[in-house]
Order: structure tokens, then C-alpha cells, then sequence
């Protein structure tokens, strides 16, 4: 891979925008009746941008709270609208979200992500579709080719290159060292221990095929052709028959100039963040959903920072706690340690902390998807030939009662989400096990 280190970034990003921007109207103009999947992020912000309103004119945001209506995503999204000069549409989750919508959602994915990821989705499908609109443009994999999985600047130096991928690997089959002691939550113990030791090996296979000179290039083009088309396939959206989907960000032409980035200009959305505030003076005072506020216009040298200094970064990962869900004690200790002051006090950053339970309360208030869900494992006998029934009993009460059951509410809705698509599946198709 040939690696552009002497760039001049200011010209070089305008090429980068240039080969967004055909991409995207190539795709905007495929059908008629497009709308655009907008939040407060930048990804989203960027399609909204490229695309002049006279070309797609709408966008819809989904309200990410039980209780508030103008969480940080939603206003920030009206105001990305205001600015461009695109209809907004918002609209409120429905209550019984999982249980109403299960049937559909395990017909269009074969059960194959946890369900509450695609509820969300197939309710912005019934409402687009209400709208009057068939052809959805959403702002994934931003986050994967802009460089905003890269998990720390040790992933930048190419000594390190081999250390970070195996680092990963492990962190992404042993759930923190925590995998083993999550999955005997549901899974029987015997099927753990056949199971368990193959797990990292096969991941680590699905590497094996990826090359860069850094681990940040590496794990990017990881996600770019192993995780998202795993996404991708498995969406309601990809397999609806009425309403179908793009993503700009997956132009050929633009992912190739964005991977021969150096290291230090994908990490943190470097070159990304500093494309978009420059080529949308519109939109520069417009906060960033992420981290509550506007984006700098600057490209930050992470080569020349010592780690201490990187606690600059605080917002991001303050923000970043509050998306997955630690507790307030939590963000104001950590933010001790960066020599934060008053971030429990922060209006905005409270909203986020809503916003991070956001599945969490939806998936506790469907009172029929705790009732659904129990009487299938006690319906079926073969499911105890793989589950712990008594500790998926044990583990749907605790959340009813709200009691965290790992190490943040986000993961338990991700357990939860997981047994759900399981059982509905086992329903639905009757799975020999």
C-alpha cells in the first residue's frame, strides 16, 4: 500500500471531498424519493452537505431518548437542517418496539445481529415509508474509514504493528477478559468449554488477509471488508422489498484516497474532521453530537504529543463513558483524572448519559418481549440443550428490576438483544440443534 506522507493536507483534502461528493450524487440521483438518515454526528453531516437540497431535500432523525425529545442529536441534526435548508423530520421510537416488530425483523435477517439493533431500524423503514420515500442514505461506515475505530495512538507506529493486531484480537474474543464469565450468563458450560478455545483462532483467521504499514490500516481495512459487509447483509433495510439503502462512504474512489492517509491523520477523524469543517463554513459552528461542541478546523500532531498531553482529548473520552453508559461516579473520577471540573453538571453531557441507556429503557419497558422471550425457553427443550435456562431467567428479572449485570447497561442490552434474536429465530424456523 502506498502511503502519501508528505501530503499537503489543506489540497489534499479538497480531492478527498471532490471524490466523495461524485459519489454521492452518483448515488443520491439513483432513484427520486430519497431521504437521508441524519444525527448529530459527522458522518451523516457530510452526506447531508455533499448532497445539495436541490437534488434530496429531506432527512429524518429518530428521537435516541424514552423521555426527552431534544436530546443532543436531535437538535444538533435541526440544526444541520436549518442551515442546508433540508425538511426535518423527527419522530419518536414506539413503545413496544422489539416484540411488535419481531416477526418482520427475523424475516428480513435470518436473526442474525441482536434485535434491537434492527428494531430501530425497521421502524425508520415503516416511517420513511410512510413518508412517501423508497431510498435511504446513511452515513455508514464513517466511523469505520475515517479512522474513528482506531483505538489508541499506540496503533500509529508501525513497530508496533504486530503487537495492536494480536492486542485486538484478543480484546475482541475475550470481551475484556470477561468473555467466559459473560457467556455462562446464557450459555451452558460444557458448550462454552467446546466451543471457547476456537473463537479467537477463527477471528484471527479473518486478519490474516489484511495488510498496511500500521495497525490503524490494518484494522480499517479490517472492518472495511470483513465487519461492514457483515452489517451490510444482515440489515432490514438491504433486504426489504420496498425501501432500499446506499452508503457513500464505501465509494471506491474516496476510500482509496482516505486509506493511503498516514496513521496520524486517520486517528481521531484527524484528516475527516478537518475536511468537513473546511469545506462547510455553514456548518463549522455546529457542535459535534459526540463530543458537545464544534469542531476546530485543526489538524492535531499526535506524533509530536507525549501521552500525558493527550488528556486534551478530554471530551472525547468523557463523552465517550457517557456513550457507554458508566455511571456518573464514574465519568466524574475519570474526569478528576484529566483535571476536568463540573462534568456531572454539564447539561449536555447528562443528556448523552440518557442517550447511552437509550436501548437499555426501550428494550426494559416491552413488557411482551420479557413475556415472549420466557415462553419460548420454557416451550422448547431443545434450547436447553445450549442455554442455562435459569440463568436467562435469572438475567431477564435482574433487568425488569434494572440491576447491571456486566460492566455497563449497553452490554446487558446487548445480551439481552442477543437472546431475543436466538429465541424469536428458534420460534420462527424451528432451528435443529
Amino acid at each position: 500500500m502506498y502511503i502519501n506522507e508528505n501530503l499537503n493536507v489543506e489540497d489534499y483534502t479538497k480531492k478527498v471531498y471532490k471524490k466523495f461528493k461524485e459519489g454521492a450524487l452518483y448515488r443520491s440521483k439513483l432513484v427520486k424519493k430519497g431521504i437521508i438518515a441524519l444525527s448529530g454526528g459527522l458522518d451523516s453531516r457530510l452526506i447531508a452537505a455533499a448532497v445539495p437540497a436541490s437534488i434530496i431535500g429531506d432527512a429524518f432523525t429518530f428521537v435516541d431518548s424514552t423521555d426527552m425529545i431534544e436530546t443532543i442529536e436531535v437538535t444538533v441534526a435541526a440544526e444541520i437542517c436549518k442551515r442546508l435548508n433540508k425538511r426535518h423530520y423527527i419522530e419518536m421510537l414506539p413503545k413496544r418496539l422489539l416484540s411488535d416488530n419481531a416477526k418482520d425483523i427475523i424475516n428480513l435477517t435470518g436473526g442474525l445481529t441482536p434485535l434491537h439493533h434492527s428494531a430501530k431500524v425497521l421502524s425508520m423503514i415503516k416511517q420513511i415509508k410512510d413518508l412517501g420515500f423508497n431510498y435511504l442514505l446513511g452515513g455508514g461506515p464513517g466511523d469505520i474509514i475515517s479512522g474513528d475505530i482506531v483505538p489508541s495512538a499506540k496503533y500509529l507506529d508501525h513497530k508496533k504493528t504486530d503487537e495492536c493486531i494480536n492486542e485486538h484480537i484478543v480484546k475482541m474474543t475475550s470481551g475484556g477478559k470477561n468473555l467466559r464469565k459473560i457467556l455462562s450468563i446464557f450459555i451452558r458450560e460444557d458448550i462454552i468449554s467446546e466451543y471457547y478455545d476456537s473463537i479467537q483462532k477463527s477471528v484471527s483467521s479473518t486478519f490474516e488477509k489484511e495488510s498496511g504499514p500500521t495497525a490503524a490500516h490494518i484494522l480499517i481495512a479490517w472492518y472495511m471488508n470483513t465487519g461492514m459487509p457483515g452489517t451490510v447483509f444482515t440489515s432490514p433495510v438491504h433486504n426489504h422489498p420496498d425501501i432500499t439503502e446506499t452508503f457513500c462512504h464505501i465509494d471506491y474512489a474516496f476510500c482509496e484516497l482516505m486509506s493511503r492517509l498516514p496513521a496520524e491523520l486517520l486517528y481521531k477523524r484527524n484528516c475527516y474532521a478537518y475536511m468537513i469543517y473546511n469545506c462547510f463554513p455553514e456548518l463549522q459552528d455546529v457542535r459535534y453530537a459526540n463530543t458537545g461542541q464544534p469542531l476546530t478546523g485543526k489538524i492535531i500532531d499526535f506524533n509530536s504529543m507525549a501521552p500525558p498531553d493527550l488528556k486534551t482529548e478530554y471530551r472525547d473520552k468523557v463523552y465517550g463513558m457517557l456513550k457507554r453508559s458508566k455511571t456518573i461516579r464514574d465519568i466524574v473520577g475519570e474526569a478528576k483524572k484529566l483535571k476536568i471540573k463540573k462534568v456531572s453538571k454539564n447539561r449536555d453531557a447528562l443528556k448523552r448519559k440518557d442517550e447511552a441507556l437509550f436501548h437499555y429503557f426501550i428494550m426494559k419497558e416491552d413488557e411482551e418481549l420479557f413475556s415472549d422471550i420466557t415462553d419460548i425457553l420454557h416451550s422448547y427443550k431443545e434450547l436447553s440443550k445450549i442455554f442455562n435456562i435459569k440463568g436467562c431467567m435469572d438475567f431477564i428479572q435482574n433487568f425488569r428490576n434494572q440491576k447491571q449485570q456486566t460492566n455497563s447497561y449497553h452490554l446487558d442490552a446487548e445480551l439481552l438483544g442477543t437472546l431475543a434474536s436466538f429465541c424469536y429465530s428458534f420460534k420462527q424456523f424451528r432451528i435443529r440443534i
